[in-house]
């Protein structure tokens, strides 16, 4: 299979960190801190750092793990009152 990068079908390589913060709907300087934790490598490509796409996606996966926790379970009787109220 042949990959046209310049094809805008075709999905991402890599993000420029400008371009990888507002996707991820963080400013650039919490990325950095997030690199500077070795929780995203980066790469260059001439003198342009980027994060391939494959690294983010394991980025995601990775957090999504760490971040998921199981629901409150409490619910209503934590008031007392099978119905919920007060």
């Amino acid at each position: 299979m042949t990959i046209n990068a310049l094809d805008p079908n075709q999905p991402r390589l890599a993000y420029r960190l400008g371009e990888l913060a507002a996707a991820l709907g963080v400013s650039r300087w919490t990325l950095r801190r997030i690199i500077d934790r070795g929780e995203l490598a980066t790469t260059k490509v001439a003198s342009v750092t980027v994060v391939t796409a494959e690294e983010v996606q394991r980025f995601l996966t990775r957090h999504q793990s760490r971040r998921a926790r199981p629901e409150n379970r409490r619910g209503a009787e934590s008031h007392g009152h099978e119905d919920g109220s007060t």
